[in-house]
């Protein structure tokens, strides 16, 4: 069987980690970009100040460090013929016609799952969330949030599943 890449777009709080840890239960190989870039720069955090990272340039390299790990661990799972999750967001087109490109060369097939997620509700997780442990994941304030959510480009038919607030699925 074919090695499947699983994209999963979708803001901040819309459930694409809990949705990639479920396909990680099923023996999918789960690559979190928050999670490695966080855990590079943890003596550059507060966490008297909700983990929040000290200066966005440091920020930035760890992320930048973080995907290309991301993508060479993929990119040899795949070639090894294992599917593989990569828990990020995917926010722009271009970056979701990359990663297929990438999967194509390895021989793999692509699955594309968009989490769409009303404002209220998006607000609402984030607030538990913050509230939580926040070692491996960002503390997003409602500015914070509608300013990150000015840059979001929803998939529209690039062959997408979309994913609903109960995990169900429709194409």
């Amino acid at each position: 069987m074919r090695p499947t890449l699983y994209i999963l777009c979708g803001k901040v709080g819309s459930g694409k980690s809990t949705f990639a840890k479920k396909l990680e239960l099923q023996g999918v190989l789960r690559f979190s970009q928050d999670e490695k870039a966080l855990s590079r720069i943890q003596a550059f955090r507060k966490p008297d100040d909700g983990y929040r990272v000290v200066d966005e340039k440091t920020l930035r390299a760890a992320e930048a460090e973080a995907r290309s790990e991301i993508v060479g661990l993929a990119l040899t799972a795949l070639r090894q013929g294992k599917s593989v999750v990569i828990d990020d967001g995917f926010w722009r087109k271009t970056e979701r016609d990359h990663y297929r490109e990438l999967a194509a060369q390895a021989g793999a097939y692509t699955i594309l799952y968009y989490f769409p997620i009303e404002p209220d509700e998006q607000w609402r997780r984030l607030q538990i969330r913050n509230q939580g442990d926040l070692t491996l994941v960002h503390f997003i304030s409602h500015d914070d949030l509608e300013y990150l959510n000015k840059f979001f480009e929803p998939p529209k038919d690039e062959g997408e599943a979309i994913v609903s607030q109960d995990f169900s699925l429709r194409t």
